[in-house]
């Protein structure tokens, strides 16, 4: 799970250089500016570090999640996502008596 955030924090800061040649090349240095720092970046990834491992101490299968579905449990946990159950009830048959 830390790995996955440090290698997505690297895509990002990957992207980032890239944006920034890229527009440097062609002389565009205002919109350089409007670019977000690598410092930011690196600091929001790192101010995450404490929340997710306080998420992860809450999860009552945290011995047995894998990084697939602890990945999902975080996401859900950490976001403001609120799922319409009404919609998702329709969509799933009920199960029948034997």
């Amino acid at each position: 799970m830390w790995v996955n955030k440090f290698n997505s924090l690297n895509e990002e800061l990957e992207k980032l250089a890239r944006q920034q040649a890229e527009l440097a090349s062609q002389h565009k240095w205002t919109e350089i500016k409007k670019l977000p720092h690598a410092d930011d970046l690196i600091v929001k990834t790192w101010n995450a570090l404490p929340v997710t491992y306080s998420t992860l101490q809450r999860t009552n299968l945290r011995s047995r999640l894998t990084d697939e579905s602890l990945n999902a449990c975080m996401k859900l946990n950490l976001t403001a996502y609120q799922p319409d159950y009404k919609a998702i009830s329709k969509t799933m048959q009920s199960q029948k008596s034997h």
